[in-house]
């Protein structure tokens, strides 16, 4: 999903965050540079999605007020990586979502990951939704990918957190928020919010049952699991859905 640069003159310490990022399956390639002509170089080769950018790399007294000038002709985000926390504000500049100070921990690189993946999502344009066909979440030990497709309905409860239940009747949980994932579920045209609760896929909905204020839906190949409709998304689901 992502492709990352580590732009650090100091070997052991670019090692050690190429060895945290290859535990991640968001990150797909990984390469190091130790200049700024390099790192130049390689953003305008490459295809990358996210620099980790030391601060003090090499002669530059601010490697980032140094690529600002290329950063206007790229689509990259640009996470602060360095020892001095004194940077951080210079983040700004780039509109940095996150900063990493060194010695790099593997919670901070993670969430940092995550705030990249979010805002490049908020940047896809709209006429490219059909395009998205996978949605990736966290879980307790590492991270799913699932095709929408195979997602008959998300839920949560205060008790076992978001439950993914698939057409094939596997039910996976994620350690993330349904606050979290709305964005990202709701990229994918027939899904829907259907409840605080709920998000559902239209394709998958086998039948729709109106009840006094709510609308009890079913799902093919589910037996004894239900999604609910709230009073709030009653008008906007109908719209959606012919509901017999």
């Amino acid at each position: 999903m992502l492709r990352a640069i580590i732009a650090d003159d100091d070997i052991g310490a670019a090692d050690d965050l190429r060895d945290i990022l290859k535990t991640d399956p968001r990150i797909i390639s990984i390469e190091v540079v130790t200049s700024f002509e390099s790192l130049a170089k390689q953003l305008f080769l490459s295809s990358a999605n996210v620099v980790f950018l030391d601060v003090e790399m090499g002669d530059e007294q601010n490697a980032i007020q140094a690529i600002l000038p290329i950063l206007a002709d790229t689509k990259v985000e640009v996470i602060p990586y360095t020892g001095n926390s004194s940077y951080a504000s210079d983040g700004y500049d780039v509109r940095a979502v996150d900063f990493i100070q060194k010695p790099a921990s593997e919670r901070r690189v993670h969430r940092a990951i995550t705030r990249v993946v979010e805002r490049l999502y908020q940047k896809i344009d709209l006429n490219s939704l059909k395009k998205e066909t996978t949605i990736m979440f966290r879980t307790k030990d590492s991270y799913r990918c699932v095709p929408f497709q195979d997602i008959s309905f998300i839920e949560t409860s205060k008790t076992s957190g978001v439950l993914f239940h698939l057409s094939d009747n596997i039910i996976i949980q994620s350690t993330e928020e349904l606050s979290e994932l709305i964005p990202r579920l709701l990229l994918y045209p027939s899904m829907m919010r259907t409840h605080r609760s709920y998000v559902v896929n239209l394709e998958q909905i086998d039948s729709a049952s109106r009840g006094d204020k709510s609308i009890v839906l079913r799902f093919r190949g589910l037996r004894g699991k239900d999604a609910i409709v709230s009073e709030k998304y009653v008008l906007e689901f109908r719209k959606r859905f012919h509901v017999r």
